[in-house]
């Protein structure tokens, strides 16, 4: 692959600049931009970068207080460090008490150095579409990138325009910044792989809250129900953005968690989430079974599923929860999302006449693999074209076949640009297909039966309701 650098200098320290998202990245840390004069009171670790002519600075009550890491930590000074990329000053702020206090006054110029534009930090795996100039930042590990219909395209001065790849450059600060920037409606960036957290991450349980200013990372294996947020700069949990909203509406979990970064500079900022503490976990004796499922009796059980729910009934029941979420002694349709995939049943009753019934396909519409929703289609299939597709298929293949496209993956493995009659190894009974293409020529194609192993699964039932000596309906 050839790959360009660009100047490496422009790229970390002032490509990527302030916005809703985050501020200028320097040496790994993100600076809000602040015009002088400007004073900062109380608690709470902050970062600020200045641009221009500074006069005079001044601070107490500090455990530090540094600009361009040179120290001015309680004390007045009007000699200043040498700037940075122009006329930048970056602070870091470290309080001792909410007693602190620091000021900085002069004349701004942001006229000078680099230009700048937005910065989005990003959870893994990430996709950008359409006409748009931006950067992102990860610290996680990218197994694969792939674009198509860009003008630029970089990862950390390092040119990966319209290209599929799976080698990376050596990290900056611990992580990666791509650059993205294009003029097409159509364009496409794909970034796969999972998430590293910030050694400055803090782990949170469920119901949780959060006031006053910051710039924080959190991040929870709990199921969020409901989340609210006010005066805050931005919020993002896992790369979906609920700036000061209230929603019930909340994204996929990706490896499992909710990522969660907070910014604001408010002392009346505040974030509130609900949800259930519980981590939803395979208890020891959990038993997979497949659908439609019923089960009469006394005792405790648990059971996990990757069909589809599609309806959920019990009577009698002391406690049935999917997924965390309660839904003893009802009938009802709406079912919580898939874990990984996944649903767990948690069944408990006290007496003999305790019923569960679940109703579903081993086939949904929509299932999630990875953080990803591949949509069920039936074979043969093709898909052409410049739009990226997620499907799914199953039963008896005897062959597939792309050509002009960036990526082809089927189940993780990558297929791109091949023709063959091997298929990797079914998840679940399924064959779950990542269609990137590079333009609108690309084209892929896969023929066989979509049979179900009936007999297969009729075992499978068998055994399992002999075990519980439950009632396979």
């Amino acid at each position: 692959m050839s790959k360009r650098k660009i100047n490496l200098f422009i790229v970390l320290l002032s490509l990527f600049a302030v916005s809703a998202y985050a501020g200028i990245i320097y040496n790994g840390n993100e600076y809000t931009e602040k015009d002088m004069p400007f004073s900062q009171d109380g608690s709470g670790m902050q970062y600020f970068v200045v641009s221009g002519s500074i006069d005079n600075v001044n601070s107490w009550n500090m455990k530090s207080l540094t600009i361009n890491d040179v120290s001015y930590t309680n004390t007045w000074s009007s000699t200043m460090p040498a700037a940075v990329d122009g006329n930048k000053y970056f602070i870091i702020y470290n309080p001792k008490n909410k007693f602190a206090h620091f000021e900085i006054n002069g004349t701004n110029d942001w006229g000078t150095g680099s230009t700048t534009i937005d910065t989005i930090n990003i959870q893994l795996p990430y996709e950008h579409n359409g006409a748009d100039e931006v950067c992102f930042y990860t610290s996680g590990i990218i197994n694969n990138v792939s674009s198509y219909g860009l003008d630029n395209m970089t990862i950390n001065g390092t040119d990966y325009t319209n290209i599929s790849s799976e080698t990376m450059p050596d990290r900056m600060n611990g992580g990666y910044y791509l650059y993205y920037n294009t003029t097409q409606s159509w364009a496409h960036l794909g970034v796969d792989g999972r998430n590293v957290e910030k050694p400055d991450t803090t782990n949170i349980t469920l119901p949780y809250s959060y006031n006053g200013i910051g710039n924080h990372y959190f991040v929870t294996t709990n199921l969020i129900s409901l989340i609210n947020s006010s005066g805050l700069d931005s919020l993002f949990i896992n790369n979906v953005n609920y700036t000061n909203v209230w929603s019930t509406n909340i994204p996929d979990r990706i490896d499992g968690k909710y990522y969660i970064h907070y910014v604001s500079n408010s002392a009346y900022a505040h974030l509130e989430l609900e949800g259930d503490s519980t981590i939803v976990s395979a208890d020891p004796d959990t038993v997979e079974i497949t659908l439609p499922y019923s089960f009469d009796g006394n005792g405790y059980y648990c059971f996990v599923t990757t069909y589809g729910i599609e309806s959920i009934s019990s009577w009698n029941a002391s406690s049935v929860s999917v997924n965390g979420t309660d839904v003893t002694n009802q009938y009802t349709t709406t079912i919580p999302k898939s874990i990984d995939g996944k649903y767990y049943i948690n069944y408990e009753a006290n007496v003999e006449n305790g019923h569960i019934d679940m109703r579903g396909t081993q086939y949904p519409d929509i299932v999630t693999y990875n953080g990803q929703d591949y949509n069920k289609v039936m074979i043969p299939f093709t898909a052409s074209g410049n739009t990226a597709q997620y499907v799914y298929v199953y039963g008896s293949v005897d062959n597939f076949y792309s050509s002009g496209v960036s990526l082809l993956e089927i189940n993780g493995v990558n297929y791109t640009n091949q023709s063959s009659s091997t298929m990797p190894s079914s998840v679940d009974g399924k064959y779950l297909i990542k269609y990137i293409p590079k333009n609108r020529n690309s084209y892929f194609e896969i023929n066989g039966t979509g049979v179900e192993p009936v007999y297969i699964l009729n075992i499978k039932i068998f055994l399992e309701s002999t075990l519980l000596s439950g009632t396979q309906n």
